[in-house]
């Protein structure tokens, strides 16, 4: 069957391929040093399997896209025009400083127990309210029913 194959250099390229090739043949005959991915339909070819699994017919097209990119990667480092001088290096300095408290072992076991004390103190206060079931009488009520028990 014949294929029509896009490559990324804006060429299409006319191959013959049998339905028994797997994608990777079809990726290797183009550029087999470079990492590609192999696009039918909007969607990505798996290698290991055959043009007869993805009913790839004659006349398909096919592209063939680089994984890498060609967009050079910025330096992760930010830049910014922060106020130098020994003011700020002072207070960057206490922020470094408490940022190391603040993430120590030690000083989130001590939150752990302050809030475990809180919660403590929470449960434990006592309630002031009036039950609203009275308890349960030793004798009978002498007392008279309301009007609509009659």
């Amino acid at each position: 069957m014949e294929l029509f194959i896009h490559t990324f250099d804006n060429k299409i390229h006319s191959c013959k391929f049998s339905n028994t090739d797997t994608i990777r043949t079809v990726q290797q005959r183009f550029n087999p040093s470079l990492e590609t991915l192999i696009l039918y339909r909007n969607s990505i070819l798996v290698p290991n399997l055959t043009l007869f699994d993805y009913k790839i017919t004659s006349g398909d097209h096919i592209y063939i896209i680089p994984q890498t990119s060609s967009v050079q990667q910025k330096s992760l480092v930010l830049e910014s025009n922060l106020p130098a001088g020994p003011k700020f290096e002072i207070e960057r300095m206490k922020d470094q400083m408490y940022f190391k408290l603040d993430s120590s072992p030690q000083y989130y076991i001590k939150i752990v127990k302050r809030f475990n004390r809180m919660v403590e103190r929470e449960f434990t206060r006592q309630d002031t309210q009036t039950p609203i079931i009275p308890s349960i009488p030793n004798k009978p009520s002498v007392a008279p029913l309301p009007a609509f028990w009659k």
